[in-house]
Order: C-alpha cells, then structure tokens, then sequence
C-alpha cells in the first residue's frame, strides 16, 4: 500500500479532519499510518480518488510474527510448522497502529481511478476502528477492506454500500481476513 495521502496522520492523537471535501485525488485522501489514537473522519465527501478514501494502517513492526507472501518458503511454511518461534502472547507488539478511530457520517463514491487494491476505509494492522452511517459507491474493489484484521474489535455500523468490485472480481463488497498465527497440532492445521 502506499503510505501517504492529501492528510496524513502519524503519532496523532486525538485530531480530526471535518466536514472537507477531497475530489479528483491522484491517491490517497486520509491516511493514518503506525501510532494513531482517537483521530476522526466526519461528513466529509470523497469523490474521484486515485486510491482509497481513508486508510488506516499500522506497521508491520506492532504485528507479532508478521510475514508476508513474499518472506515464505512455500516449501517448509515456517509461520505453521516450527512452533518454537511462534509468539503467542496475545496483542500487538509495539503500539505502532491506529486504534479507537472514527471513520463517520462521509459520503464516498468513484474510489480508485487508479489504484485498484483499495477501499472506501481501507483497515490494516489497527484495532478498534469504527466506520459507520457512511455511503460509499462506485469502488473499484470494495466499500470498506478489513485488510490484515490482527487485533480486531471493529464496529462496521449503518452503512449504506453499493456498485462495488468495479474492476476485480475475487472480492466482494465488505472484505475482511486476519492475520491468524497458526500452526499444526496433530496433523491439523489449527489457530491460535
């Protein structure tokens, strides 16, 4: 994802972007990156955007045995099969993610004239983010993407989406995966 936006939050708390208007964007209109608390996102219009509307995302650094697909050797699947390096204790690592976040009352429609892995609110990496009594249409892939869930406890309320996944086809209006960790037990494959 690319990490950065016409607003770009970092080691903000408790700020907020109101009642603004974003149109024709070649990328991201609002992005939070890493060590966000408590920031806002309220009746503001989003209209013709690059990529997402607003992005929320922690760093790969609060996340607990993080790998990507590319870090993996498909052969030996590290992250299920050697149980003695798997971190389990419970939570984020490092407190470098957004959380207690309000994406609220916006209206976004035309989301990803160029970017097509993007969202309405794209969530990766945070915790307790809530979107709701937003209208998002015309998305090139979905309305809102829980992206890399890791620690949860979202509220995703009264929302109102429609003509989504435009230009993929894989997805569906509301995506959402975790980040589980895993690892065989008894010849299963089973989550922690």
């Amino acid at each position: 994802i690319h990490r950065g936006g016409v607003i770009f939050f970092t080691g903000a708390e408790d700020c907020s972007v109101t009642d603004s208007r974003f149109d024709h964007v070649g990328g991201n209109a609002v992005f939070l990156s890493g060590y966000n608390r408590r920031v806002a996102v309220q009746r503001c219009r989003f209209h013709h955007l690059g990529e997402s509307a607003v992005a929320l995302v922690g760093l790969p650094s609060a996340v607990r045995n993080y790998q990507t697909w590319d870090q993996v050797d498909l052969e030996r699947r590290p992250w299920i099969s050697d149980r003695d390096h798997i971190d389990r204790t419970p939570g984020p690592q490092s407190p470098d993610y957004p959380a207690e976040c309000l994406v609220e009352d916006c209206v976004m429609s035309e989301i990803g004239d160029f970017g097509k892995q993007v969202a309405g609110v794209f969530i990766a990496m945070s915790r307790r983010i809530t979107v709701r009594h937003c209208t998002i249409h015309g998305t090139a892939r979905a309305a809102i993407c829980i992206n890399d869930g890791t620690w949860g406890g979202h509220l995703i309320a009264n929302n109102d989406i429609w003509d989504t996944v435009r230009e993929t086809g894989e997805h569906g209006p509301f995506n959402s995966w975790g980040r589980d960790r895993m690892w065989l037990k008894e010849g299963n494959l089973q989550r922690d």
